[in-house]
């Protein structure tokens, strides 16, 4: 299944709605977490009955990118040399880009064997990247979730949505992160003059939108918040003042 199978799954959702009573068919709206930002966005764009969406750490960096800066993180945190990870983050690009060409998966998986006969033994040793590894990444990056989400643009999407939308991000996300992904979709917004969109910094709160300390994936479980209660407020008061 891919990101654009979700969207299906929430639009048959949405459809499901309307035919309830009781239900106000002008009013219902998706709220997405992280790929599910994405979710929401995409169904907005194929179906009118989605009037409102909001996004919670929602990817707005090209879903490759994203996954390379978590890598390279990872990496500088277990101490690995600045010129080892410029090394795996180079070759990784190289590899997504071939993902992203419109050829069929057996072109791709050829395109990337011949990229790998090509390195250096001493980079692929550097990398620790054996055959079994590279015969292990194929097999993901071909797999359709994978090159749907690292062909997805997202700012597109967002461009192109005409109902009101509200993103928020965490000052303390350290798997999606606000200071390259907020000014990527600011930009967007003030270039095309959108005004339907509405973009927020929720300042001491994780990914999962917890008020954390350190924003750290290990701390998520530690914290007994399930949702911080000023998001939810923001969240409420945002719905309730687009709705009237």
């Amino acid at each position: 299944s891919t990101t654009g199978d979700f969207a299906t799954d929430a639009i048959a959702a949405v459809d499901y709605l309307r035919t309830r009573k009781g239900i106000d068919v002008n009013q219902i709206g998706l709220i997405g977490h992280s790929e599910g930002g994405a979710t929401a966005v995409i169904a907005a764009s194929q179906s009118n009955d989605v009037k409102f969406i909001i996004s919670l750490a929602g990817g707005i960096e090209n879903f490759g990118d994203i996954h390379i800066k978590q890598i390279s993180d990872r990496l500088r945190s277990q101490n690995i040399p600045e010129e080892n990870i410029e090394l795996e983050v180079n070759w990784r690009r190289q590899l997504n880009e071939i993902v992203r060409e419109p050829t069929d998966s057996a072109m791709a998986a050829k395109k990337m064997w011949n990229a790998y006969n090509l390195l250096p033994e001493e980079d692929i040793k550097t990398m620790n990247w054996p055959e079994g590894r590279m015969d292990h990444m194929i097999s993901q990056l071909l797999s359709p979730w994978w090159r749907y989400s690292i062909s997805l643009d997202v700012i597109s999407l967002y461009m192109d949505l005409d109902r009101p939308a509200l993103l928020l991000f965490g000052g303390k996300d350290v798997q999606l992160n606000a200071s390259t992904n907020m000014p990527l979709i600011e930009e967007a917004v003030n270039i095309n003059k959108k005004t339907n969109i509405n973009i927020q910094l929720i300042d001491g709160v994780n990914h999962l939108f917890q008020t954390a300390d350190t924003g750290s994936e290990y701390e998520y479980i530690q914290i007994e918040e399930t949702l911080s209660t000023e998001v939810l407020k923001l969240l409420s008061e945002w719905i309730l003042y687009e709705l009237n």
